[in-house]
């Protein structure tokens, strides 16, 4: 049993190893089974993360300028002179690059209305990319992504891949800090139960943050897969076969999604179907994170009516922007802020 335990330990820390580290840098509870809170400590731990990952300049929903410095500072990479030579950047990768004969990953898709649609080859799109990191500096690998976005795409699209990609840069980093902070966390190998609380812990923290930083549909589609084998490594730490769901091809996020759908078909209470799957505890935090989403879409549509009215007004433009960030200041908190804008693409 405790070598078992610890073949499965060094699993989790080389696949974290593997999604944090250098190369690969650049809601578990939410839409899964969930696993307990293991103490208030963790809880308040947890909610720190997610309160004080304020990394997207609510104005210009782009990456902070401090946290673009501490990057580069943290990576401390140079930048690569035969990049900058290149005026088409995208032609450097195809040309120059150690990726220089290879397919480029991922895609960009789009649906019949020019909008961005959410699916893993975004992601994948991105990560391919940021493999070159090291052979450029942080701030060429960004240009470079930019770069094949503008040439791959036009509005709406365009900028919605824009503003998605500093959404998944302040997730990277948010989630390299979430992981300098827990690995302060000391427990002994022999402590089964504390090496469990833990990861649990941290799975949690984690999926704050996709919360934090992406709405539920590029949720599900950049990481399903990942949700998917946390709960199952979390199941198998504890003994569990909550893991049934993965191991048939039936991965909890579909399991949430066929509920919903029917749900909608059959006319059957959606909480009832949850709380027979997952328990009412689960249950319950999936019915909250519903009506929160509703209320959000409620509050961001009638901002938008009243921006549309304030901006038809015969105020200066100085004094538009003022009443419009008022707006925005009284109804809206930190962390809806930074989705604000990815929002109103999506409810125009």
């Amino acid at each position: 049993m405790k070598h078992s335990l610890i073949k499965k330990l060094g699993l989790i820390a080389f696949a974290g190893a593997a999604f944090l580290g250098l190369a690969n840098w650049v809601g578990v509870a939410y839409i899964a089974a969930p696993v307990q809170m293991t103490s208030n400590q963790d809880k308040l731990k947890v909610e720190k993360n997610s309160d004080s990952a304020h990394l997207i300049d609510p104005k210009t929903h782009v990456l902070k300028e401090t946290v673009v410095a501490n990057i580069e500072k943290e990576l401390n990479l140079k930048d690569n002179p035969a990049f900058s030579d290149y005026q088409n950047k995208v032609r450097w990768l195809a040309e120059s690059s150690s990726l220089r004969g290879t397919q480029v990953g991922g895609a960009y898709p789009v649906d019949a209305e020019g909008r961005l649609v959410a699916h893993i080859s975004i992601k994948q799109r991105f990560d391919y990319f940021m493999t070159l990191l090291g052979e450029l500096s942080y701030g060429q690998l960004i240009d470079l992504i930019k770069e094949d976005i503008r040439q791959s795409l036009v509005d709406p699209a365009q900028s919605e891949a824009l503003a998605l990609l500093e959404q998944y840069q302040a997730y990277k980093y948010a989630l390299k800090t979430l992981d300098d902070e827990f690995s302060q966390v000391h427990v002994a190998l022999t402590d089964r139960m504390a090496i469990v609380e833990r990861q649990i812990s941290l799975y949690q923290a984690i999926d704050l943050l996709r919360y934090e930083y992406f709405e539920q549909d590029y949720r599900q589609a950049f990481f399903a897969d990942e949700i998917a084998s946390e709960q199952a490594l979390i199941a198998s730490l504890q003994g569990s076969n909550t893991q049934t769901d993965s191991n048939d091809g039936d991965k909890l996020t579909q399991v949430i999604s066929r509920l919903e759908l029917q749900s909608e078909e059959n006319g059957e209470d959606l909480f009832v179907l949850q709380s027979q799957a997952f328990g009412i505890e689960a249950a319950q935090r999936l019915a909250n994170v519903r009506g929160s989403r509703q209320v959000l879409k409620t509050k961001v549509l009638a901002f938008m009516d009243q921006k549309k009215a304030i901006q038809s007004s015969s105020l200066s433009l100085d004094l538009q922007q003022q009443e419009i960030e008022n707006l925005i200041a009284l109804n809206f908190s930190d962390s809806e802020k930074k989705r604000l804008a990815t929002l109103e693409k999506i409810y125009q």
